[in-house]
């Protein structure tokens, strides 16, 4: 069976301190965290079905941003 998603995208305004969080939940659930070094301010969790998370450190990520892109009408960015 094909998988429906094959990633997801995270952003965080400090990777370093939501890391600690993520590897435990992802670690519970049997995800592997990979270094890709080609990401220094991301972490890559991997499933075995071969789906996997980038938690990615954005410096688009601010209170005031935050609170701009939870607008009703705001558009996902691809």
């Amino acid at each position: 069976m094909r998988n429906a998603v094959r990633h997801i995208a995270l952003w965080t305004s400090d990777v370093e301190a939501a890391t600690p969080s993520f590897d435990w939940l992802f670690a519970t659930l049997g995800w592997t965290l990979d270094h890709d070094p080609a990401r220094p301010t991301g972490r890559i969790w991997q499933h075995p079905s071969g789906v996997y998370l980038v938690l990615e450190q954005s410096p688009d990520i601010s209170v005031t941003k935050r609170s701009e892109e939870r607008r009703v009408g705001k558009e996902c960015r691809s």
